[in-house]
């Protein structure tokens, strides 16, 4: 009888988990009652400690995983505490059962971490039922990873490389989860949109044919870190916790030097400084440490040639894109003076574009804003929303060689519940937001429309024009030409189209 209930109780374990390697992966079920295997915690790289703590990725050959999700070390904004991991170099691979003999579509998605809400838990439920094999990573971020001048004996923007890894990684052995090598997709949101896009367009250009880019573009002013902003920033860091060289950095603890950095950002964000110098605000609001162009893994700045990747591309904008802006202001107590200073700042340097444009111009955007609303925070998140998220969009639509799809979304937040400002971005990973028909309708739109791309079939029957749906929309045309914004919202239309005679989209060689 003993023996009959151990042989029960094992069964039941045996049944919900399932071995490749020595990789366990345990068995869920979504909630339309379809059944997926979760492996967390694969390890695509060496631990990143001790000689290997600031330096490229080391690549692990030996497959297995921690049975978990392991994050690596950052901040998280609503509480000011440091969370995850410095061995952190894991991927977690989800795929929908039955996967063997199977070849479905990979979905891989880089986080994003522009948002000063904090990080999204994402949840792969809604695209298992899609099915398709779906990858997360980890990868190093802030000074731990995009620390330029720490870096410089062993290289750059290490967190990119770490992600690069990982990608291939996924490429080598994505098949034994059920996966097509072949049929790869590539997305992300925010700086994830960024991330994904810059390796689309430099070493997976060959590798790679489908992205997705969410609310990010390789054009956008937050998307690099000009190299000596960034070794600036690693020498203040330094200055802070009392190190000048990099045996030192080795030997401070890792959350320690994470948390001084953190500081060191919301020190300026607070700052009065922020009434003086827009540049200031602009670059330490979202992130100090970000990539540089580097000549292999960015070869160069966006703005200075064209890419020649040839690839199919979905591109989406939330229809109000600067509503990140109100958290800044309620979170740092923003003045209408400091609010009024930073537009100024904002619409007079380099900081919309990642380039400079002509004083006449910055005039004629600033009384382009003024005429549209009195209300300075009104402007200043119309002025975010279209310098940061809208115009680089249409510059990556613009120099973009394969085929493109852009659809825009509302922000799906009608129960004002302040995180889903953040997670509306990606409803079809996330179900933290309270329940409503309409987010969840649009949830569900959303989803078709990731797995019919990633699928590779025709979008047209669900992405319609905004007078046919008002949840999730084409703007495919309107990117290349704004007047096509006329019918979703007339001033996005005429700000937009003024950007564009500006003449503010043309390259600047060197």
């Amino acid at each position: 009888m003993q023996n009959a209930v151990r042989l029960t109780k094992m069964w039941a374990l045996w049944s919900h988990l399932q071995i490749i390697g020595d990789m366990v992966g345990h068995r869920r079920m979504t909630p339309s009652g379809n059944y997926y295997l979760a492996f967390e915690g694969i390890r695509y790289a060496e631990p990143p400690l001790g000689k290997n703590s600031f330096r490229n990725p080391v690549s692990d050959n030996y497959l297995y995983n921690l049975k978990r999700k392991v994050y690596c070390m950052d901040v998280d904004p609503k509480d000011g505490k440091v969370f995850g991991e410095e061995d952190c170099l894991c991927l977690n691979i989800y795929t929908p059962v039955p996967y063997d003999y199977k070849k479905m579509p990979v979905l891989i998605w880089i986080d994003g971490n522009l948002d000063p809400l904090g990080k999204i838990n994402y949840e792969p439920e809604r695209l298992m039922d899609e099915w398709m094999v779906f990858v997360t990573m980890s990868y190093r971020v802030g000074p731990l990873g995009f620390s330029s001048k720490l870096n410089m004996l062993h290289r750059d923007n290490i967190g990119l490389k770490d992600q690069e890894m990982a990608i291939n990684w996924v490429i080598t052995n994505i098949h034994k989860f059920g996966g097509d090598p072949k049929k790869i997709t590539l997305g992300g949101e925010g700086l994830g949109a960024a991330f994904a896009l810059h390796h689309l367009n430099n070493a997976m250009k060959d590798k790679i044919k489908r992205g997705i880019a969410l609310s990010g573009s390789r054009f956008a002013p937050w998307a690099f870190g000009p190299r000596s902003w960034v070794a600036s920033q690693s020498d203040k860091l330094g200055y802070r916790i009392r190190c000048k060289d990099l045996a030192c950095y080795k030997s401070i603890k890792a959350n320690n030097l994470v948390h001084e950095s953190y500081k060191m950002r919301t020190e300026q964000l607070d700052h009065g400084k922020l009434l003086y110098d827009g540049i200031l605000m602009q670059r330490t609001m979202l992130l100090p440490f970000l990539p540089v162009v580097d000549g292999k893994i960015i070869k160069y700045h966006p703005w200075e040639r064209p890419s020649d990747a040839n690839f199919n591309l979905l591109l989406g904008l939330k229809k109000d894109e600067g509503v990140f802006m109100d958290e800044f202001i309620n979170r740092y107590n923003w003045t209408d003076a400091i609010i009024k200073s930073i537009f100024n700042s904002r619409v007079d340097y380099e900081v919309m574009t990642g380039k400079p444009f002509v004083r006449k111009g910055s005039k004629e955007l600033a009384n382009l804003y003024h005429e549209e609303d009195s209300l300075e925070s009104k402007n200043l998140r119309n002025l975010a929303g279209d310098g940061w998220f809208v115009f680089p969009a249409m510059a990556e639509a613009k120099y973009h060689v394969g085929p493109l799809t852009g659809f825009m979304f509302d922000n799906l937040n009608p129960t004002g519940y302040p995180p889903c400002l953040m997670q509306s971005n990606v409803p079809f990973l996330t179900f933290d937001c309270p329940l409503h028909f309409r987010y969840e309708q649009a949830a569900s739109k959303m989803t078709r429309l990731i797995s019919n791309f990633v699928y590779q079939r025709d979008l047209s029957f669900e992405l319609k024009p905004y007078s046919k749906d008002k949840d999730v929309f084409n703007i495919t045309q309107a990117l290349l030409d704004p007047a096509g914004f006329k019918t979703i919202d007339t001033g996005m239309s005429k700000r937009m189209e003024k950007w564009k005679s500006l003449n503010m989209l043309s390259l600047h060689y060197h």
